[in-house]
């Protein structure tokens, strides 16, 4: 409901509040195509409430003030399904079962296509989150001659209670589905490549507050320049620590337990802006826009859950990550009762220099209108992206020593690379990985576009517009919590420069709207409109080259051999965690770039013919018939990315190729770029 309430001539209310609610069995995969158990799929329940109410007040012929207040409460939750019978019962007479009584998560990886069963790492979600949000703006417009200055203040709090503990369950990892068949007929193989769990705290809550203010003075310095000026300031309060950790050593890792005492607290966010805009010619056809500002991004709420939760600390959240030949290890399908034993509990815990994201953009537009409603323009886009988050595991030595690898089969058959390889014991022997999270991403976007635009003129309207643009990152991810180390080598970064994962350099994209009228208002034409009149043709058509791929490498740098790589502390010949060089981080192969690869160019067309019957001034009768993908064009949605796995010996290890690499694993399935889907409507307005 919304009432809108004139409380005299000068000020007037308006109250809004949405309520939504979602019950979906089954419905967290919601792809098309998924490589899941069926009974992994999880249900999930949302619930949404919103209320917001707005004040706008005359307080003067040229000064007026807008108040904001919002209430909003989001409420998710989500649970495992009904799983088989073997996921249920743990056939294999586990000694130490799951909390849940089911089968952890199973990966199965075969290539880059893998499949997934037990009970999922992120189930059972109790509460995920219940985030309540109160929120406050006011904005202030004087209006003083050639100039309008807008002044304006918010602050938004937001409370989450989070009822979750990730890999509570626990989950195992194997490289193919020969080693996990292995694992189950074989009780006393450790098979698999990775096991994770983790103990403590589910339930925990905490405050963000976000205080922005800003300043904007928009000046008509004549009646062809207009110029842009503002100022923004933001600022956001991250929550107190809840679990120190006082055990880490800082003279090991130069990582305190400070950093696990208290958030860091980025208070310099200030964001210029300045714009123009000028009409060249003065007869309002041809003008150049442009503009810069600097933005800021939030540490988001997710991030901030798990430097509060996962420190490893007496009632907190305690995360192991073990490979089979580590001292404790399970054995298929057990977990661990309890971390007791396990000294390589993982921390994160945010940087002591974090910051906010910080984004600079700019853009210089030129624009010409050629003909009636038809506008072409030239424009350069810019954007740069600083103090990114990164995800860095500072728990390991400088490596001092070099392996060789021999590539056995495909396009570097024979060569060889080196490359230094992390071994040994860590530093601090009471962590496994210790999860900085740092803000030492850059990115850099750039663009041109070409554009042309025609509004709805004698029966025609039409949009076309082809980008040119190139990104480059220094490591850019997606990550919505936290993840271990998503660097190859956290002692040399610069291997992490390359195309961005978002890298798209041609682009493509045009609709239409035609409604012809042959035989216009003549009324010697009544049967030509009959049989002609009415229709209406849409296309849209999309071409893009395809998106980047990172190949990567499987399976993990060789433990010596005769050396027992299970006893604490770790041998120095021992690869020092998983990975192609022993640093558990991003496993594609050292001497390629990110994203050196490519998939194949998308293209889609979608197309729409509607028919419109008239009955008199105040009512018609539409047919429709749509089509999505017409001409059903299978587009290549996903590669096999795995380039090479490990082979050899820890001395002289090989990478022998995939001959799967970059085959299409994945064909219009995803949400965007669907099979052919053909709809026929009809529609009655009145």
């Amino acid at each position: 409901p919304k009432i809108d309430f004139q409380i005299n001539n000068a000020n007037t209310l308006t109250l809004t509040y949405n309520r939504f609610r979602s019950k979906s069995p089954n419905g967290i995969e919601s792809p098309a195509v998924v490589q899941q158990g069926i009974g992994s799929f999880g249900d999930d329940f949302v619930d949404v409430d919103t209320f917001i109410a707005r004040l706008n007040s005359t307080l003067s012929p040229t000064l007026l003030n807008e108040f904001r207040f919002q209430y909003g409460r989001e409420f998710g939750r989500a649970f495992q399904g009904d799983l088989t019978p073997f996921e249920n019962t743990l056939e294999g007479s586990a000694t130490v079962r799951p909390p849940s009584g089911r089968l952890p998560q199973v990966d199965v990886a075969q290539s880059s296509v893998g499949i997934r069963f037990g009970q999922r790492q992120f189930l059972d979600r109790v509460q995920f989150p219940d985030e309540r949000r109160v929120q406050f703006a006011d904005t202030l417009t004087l209006v003083r001659g050639n100039q309008t200055l807008k002044f304006g203040a918010d602050i938004n709090r937001t409370k989450d209670n989070v009822d979750n503990l990730f890999n509570g369950n626990g989950a195992y990892s194997y490289s193919n589905i020969s080693n996990f068949i292995s694992d189950v007929i074989s009780p006393a193989g450790k098979r698999y490549s990775n096991f994770q769990q983790a103990f403590g705290l589910s339930a925990f809550e905490f405050k963000t507050t976000d205080y922005n203010f800003f300043v904007q003075d928009d000046i008509r310095v004549s009646p062809r320049l207009t110029v842009n000026l503002g100022l923004r300031y933001e600022y956001q309060r991250l929550p107190e620590a809840q679990f120190p950790n006082t055990l880490t050593n800082s003279a090991a890792v130069g990582f305190g337990p400070e950093q696990t005492r208290s958030f860091p607290s980025d208070k310099n966010n200030f964001g210029p802006r300045l714009g123009f805009a000028y009409d060249i010619t003065g007869d309002g056809k041809t003008s150049v826009r442009g503009g810069y500002g600097i933005y800021y991004g939030r540490i988001i709420n997710s991030t901030i859950s798990n430097a509060i939760t996962n420190t490893s600390a007496p009632g907190a959240q305690i995360s192991v990550s073990l490979q089979p030949t580590a001292a404790g290890s399970p054995i298929f399908p057990n977990v661990l009762a309890s971390p007791v034993g396990v000294s390589r509990a993982d921390l994160v815990a945010f940087s002591s220099k974090l910051a906010n994201p910080q984004i600079h953009q700019a853009d210089l537009i030129f624009e010409r209108e050629i003909a009636r409603n038809t506008v072409v323009s030239v424009s350069f886009l810019a954007s740069l992206g600083r103090r990114l988050p990164r995800f860095v595991d500072r728990n390991l030595s400088f490596p001092t020593e070099n392996r060789t690898f021999t590539v056995s089969g495909g396009e570097f058959n024979g060569q060889t690379f080196t490359t230094p390889v992390f071994l040994g014991a860590r530093p601090d022997t009471n962590f496994g990985r210790i999860t900085e999270i740092q803000s030492s991403v850059k990115s850099e976007y750039t663009a041109l576009v070409l554009q042309a635009n025609r509004r709805l003129t004698k029966g025609l309207q039409f949009q076309a517009s082809y980008t040119r643009s190139k990104a480059r990152d220094t490591g850019q991810s997606s990550v919505t919590f936290t993840a271990g180390n998503n660097v190859l080598n956290p002692f040399d970064q610069g291997l992490e420069n390359g195309r961005s994962n978002l890298d798209v350099p041609h682009r493509f994209v045009a609709s239409a709207v035609y409604s012809p009228d042959f035989f216009g208002n003549d009324s010697d034409s009544r049967v030509g409109r009959a049989i002609f009149g009415g229709f209406t043709i849409s296309p849209i058509v999309q071409i893009q080259s395809g998106r980047t791929v990172t190949p990567f490498v499987s399976n993990n740098l060789p433990n010596p051999i005769g050396v027992n790589c299970s006893v604490s502390p770790l041998p120095a010949a021992c690869p020092t965690a998983g990975g192609i060089i022993g640093a558990g981080g991003t496993g594609r192969p050292f001497f390629l770039e990110r994203n050196t690869f490519r998939q194949p160019k998308t293209a889609v067309l979608d197309l729409r013919i509607s028919r419109r019957f008239r009955f008199g001034e105040t009512m018609n009768l539409e047919f429709l018939a749509e089509a999505f993908n017409l001409f059903n064009r299978s587009n290549v949605t996903n590669v096999a990315n795995r380039l090479f796995s490990v082979g050899g010996t820890n001395t002289a290890p090989t990478l022998n190729f995939d001959p799967t690499f970059l085959a299409p694993s994945d064909i219009s399935n995803a949400t965007f770029l669907r099979e052919r889907q053909i709809q026929l409507a009809v529609r009655f307005q009145f």
